[in-house]
């Protein structure tokens, strides 16, 4: 004969259906506190290692001590202040380039003379290190544009013989 479950059975049952879901869920929630607390872990290990590194950075001297250089009279040294890129022929229309450059033979005489002026600060400047037994003034061309491209011979403002 089948047995009929008794009424506590069946409260039983559900109640431990219903823990073995709850026992479910915080072994799942447990998993996921398992992996934060790993990756955690792993972060502060490497951190860890990064303020090691950090710390060591600043007991490595890679400069003991240096001294002065002294002054003497026989360490002359040279002044080199070379030029190039001029293109003094060329204009640069402040319309054509969205106002982002001007150049034209006025701009190019005023950026002339502020580089020589510049060079004679940086002598007198140097002047007070060493003393400057030479000046190098190497010219390294392209002073002028000159015709070396077709569109030139009719923009620039100069001829290659005017330039120069």
């Amino acid at each position: 004969m089948p047995s009929k479950k008794q009424p506590q059975n069946c409260l039983d049952a559900a109640k431990i259906a219903q823990l073995e879901t709850q026992l479910a869920s915080a072994k799942t929630e447990i998993g996921v506190w398992k992996h934060k607390y790993n990756r955690l872990l792993k972060h502060s290990e490497n951190v860890d290692q990064q303020m090691d590194v950090l710390l060591s950075i600043s007991n490595r001297s890679t400069i003991d001590s240096f001294e002065r250089a002294k002054k003497g009279k026989g360490d002359a040294g040279a002044f080199i202040f070379p030029a190039c890129d001029w293109h003094v022929d060329e204009i640069v229309e402040p319309d054509l380039v969205n106002g982002m450059n001007c150049y034209n033979q006025t701009v190019a005489e005023e950026r002339i003379k502020r580089y020589y002026s510049k060079v004679l600060e940086l002598i007198d400047w140097y002047r007070r290190l060493a003393p400057i037994s030479e000046l190098w003034h190497p010219l390294l061309g392209d002073f002028i544009s000159g015709y070396i491209h077709p569109e030139l011979e009719e923009s620039n403002v100069l001829s290659p013989a005017e330039g120069i």
